[in-house]
């Protein structure tokens, strides 16, 4: 059994590996081995790991089939580059008032009480044309920022506001046969499209952070959006999945949705605490980007 290099700082029921050597020991014996989750040794105690991302997420104890994560909302299409899934994507968002640049520079730093969080965050920069009329679903087509092409379709729809923006989302490959489709679903035809959708550019950080009790599995993001002059900035928070024993047997986690609600209001709340204690000025109004694009659209027309 693999002993990693370095100690970490503490070993949690749940965790994530933040040393950087530690982390380079277990991506090289992932490739060796062509395994995602094994038993290795961290501080003289056993513990199993799972590759997220290039991330190492831990469970403690010797877990013999490994562990996986578990979202019985997650259809995955393809996991091979960039992932293609339907999903139901509970996600909390806040809105960023003032000091903009200064959060994103502390970003990378992020810690709360009780989770685990990624050493560093990964960083993407996008290009997204978004079709939004409607009130509760838009469509998206997005591609990196030295692209030219497009290379995938979001589609989004509101399930519930509360107690957690909940949607059904959509992620597949770009092509003009597929954006046929779709705008044959919303009714539309590319000169409407046209009329209705705006394209901005996003800066993005994420971490991934561990609940240490539960082991729930979270996205934390940080984008700034922008088209023209305006700016579009928020902190999301959005719930991925729990990880779970990797087992021959079904998994019926419908009784943990109480937990998993209470474990994402306490990350919510250690959000609301950091920025607090750093003087940036928020709102919870959980406005979704088609409302900041319709604001927009509306004092063009006037």
């Amino acid at each position: 059994m693999e002993i990693l290099p370095k100690d970490e700082n503490s070993i949690h029921l749940y965790g994530l590996i933040r040393n950087p050597d530690n982390r380079d020991t277990l991506l090289n014996v992932s490739r060796e081995r062509g395994l995602n989750s094994f038993p290795v040794i961290s501080n003289s105690e056993v513990i199993t790991v799972l590759n997220i991302q290039n991330e190492f997420v831990y469970c403690r104890g010797n877990k013999p089939h490994g562990i996986r994560e578990y979202n019985r909302d997650l259809q995955l299409f393809s996991s091979i580059g960039t992932a293609r899934w339907r999903f139901k994507e509970i996600e909390y968002k806040f809105n960023i008032l003032n000091k903009e640049e200064f959060l994103y520079q502390l970003f990378p730093d992020l810690t709360f009480s009780g989770f685990a969080i990624s050493r560093s965050p990964q960083l993407f920069h996008s290009v997204e044309t978004m079709f939004y009329p409607h009130p509760d679903s838009y469509f998206s087509l997005l591609k990196w920022e030295d692209e030219t092409t497009y290379n995938a379709i979001k589609i989004k729809k509101t399930v519930s506001k509360r107690p957690i923006l909940t949607r059904d989302t959509l992620i597949v490959d770009y092509s003009p046969h597929r954006l046929s489709q779709v705008f044959t679903l919303f009714g539309i035809d590319e000169n409407r499209f046209l009329y209705h959708s705006s394209t901005f550019i996003k800066k993005k950080q994420r971490h991934i952070a561990v609940d240490c009790d539960n082991g729930f599995v979270y996205g934390v993001s940080y984008n700034i959006s922008r088209l023209d002059n305006h700016l579009f900035c928020q902190v999301e928070i959005e719930f991925w999945s729990k990880i779970v024993p990797q087992t021959a047997q079904p998994i019926d986690l419908a009784g943990d949705s109480a937990t998993q609600l209470a474990s994402h209001e306490k990350l919510i709340k250690c959000m609301c605490h950091y920025l607090s204690d750093r003087g940036i000025s928020f709102n919870i109004d959980q406005i979704q980007k088609k409302e900041w694009l319709q604001t927009i659209a509306a004092s063009k027309r006037k």
